[in-house]
């Protein structure tokens, strides 16, 4: 149910890399994510407010893009 309210607030470009990640992440360390756990959650707040890599309250100062990886 978290999930459809990310979905929700996110946007059509994240819920194609929601669905993507759903798809292809087991199960990862806590503040890590993707197909083979390698990507770190970079989310203001901390790891707690990252769902499969998506920041429910966006970047971290020094992060941007839709991931905030870069």
């Amino acid at each position: 149910m978290t999930a459809n309210i990310v979905i929700l607030k996110c946007g059509t470009l994240r819920l194609v890399l929601l669905m993507t990640f759903l798809r292809t992440t087991r199960a990862c360390a806590t503040g890590f994510f993707g197909k083979d756990c390698n990507m770190m959650c970079h989310c203001k707040g901390g790891h707690q407010n990252c769902v499969l890599g998506i920041c429910t309250e966006g970047c971290d100062k020094q992060f941007i893009g839709p991931l905030c990886q870069y």
